[in-house]
């Protein structure tokens, strides 16, 4: 069995980076995309604390990897009220290439503003 000596490495900087959640923000610039990946993923897992993360995730929401972008959907929609200020960067998402960066925007918006009127065809291709 060969070790996967990448995935590996930024498992590693993940605990590293667990350490001191606020070195995520530092990391969210990092040149690995699961990494990125990642660091969208651990700032939803916070969910509303980790606000503070509001303008990285909008951010990452434009990466150029769309399960990275999806994942900073999520995370978003995971700040609740607290994420009203991304909603423009969610309203754009709406017409991502990629499904699933749609269905995660329109979700985040959901969560983010359950009250906002917005347009989604969640069986649109």
């Amino acid at each position: 069995m060969a070790l996967n000596w990448r995935a590996l490495t930024v498992e590693y900087h993940l605990r590293c980076l667990a350490a001191r959640p606020e070195s995520l923000l530092e990391e969210a610039h990092h040149e690995s995309p699961p990494l990125r990946f990642r660091i969208a993923w651990a700032l939803g897992a916070i969910g509303p604390g980790a606000g503070a993360a509001l303008h990285e995730l909008v951010r990452l929401a434009e990466d150029e990897e769309s399960p990275i972008r999806a994942t900073a959907a999520w995370a978003l929609g995971r700040l609740g009220a607290g994420g009203k200020a991304a909603v423009p960067s969610l309203l754009s998402l709406l017409t991502d290439p990629a499904e699933e960066v749609r269905n995660a925007a329109a979700s985040a918006l959901e969560a983010i503003d359950p009250e906002l009127e917005f347009e989604f065809d969640w069986e649109a291709e």
